[in-house]
């Protein structure tokens, strides 16, 4: 995982930054956004596209890729909107 650039005065989960090919990213850490115990940091950083604006989840781990629009099994669905409004409300 790239370094993460801390940003004072933020509210968890934001961790930081990082760039990435010249593009400053937002760096979101999935234990706390879930209020999961956060003294485990994440080590891998997966860029996720959110309505034209990107940004870096911190996971435990990465399994798998699959294309987007892609299915296998049961999905269990997540409102990523709701989760991260309260990080990008002004």
């Amino acid at each position: 995982m790239p370094e993460v650039t801390p940003i004072p005065s933020v509210p968890l989960p934001v961790r930081g930054v990082v760039n990435v090919r010249g593009t400053v990213v937002t760096v979101v850490d999935c234990r706390s956004l879930l209020g999961e115990d956060d003294r485990k940091v994440g080590r891998e950083l997966v860029l996720i596209d959110l309505d034209h604006r990107v940004l870096g989840l911190v996971v435990d781990e990465v399994e798998d890729l699959l294309p987007a629009g892609e299915v296998i099994g049961e999905v269990q669905t997540l409102d990523l909107d709701a989760l991260l409004r309260p990080v990008f409300e002004d």
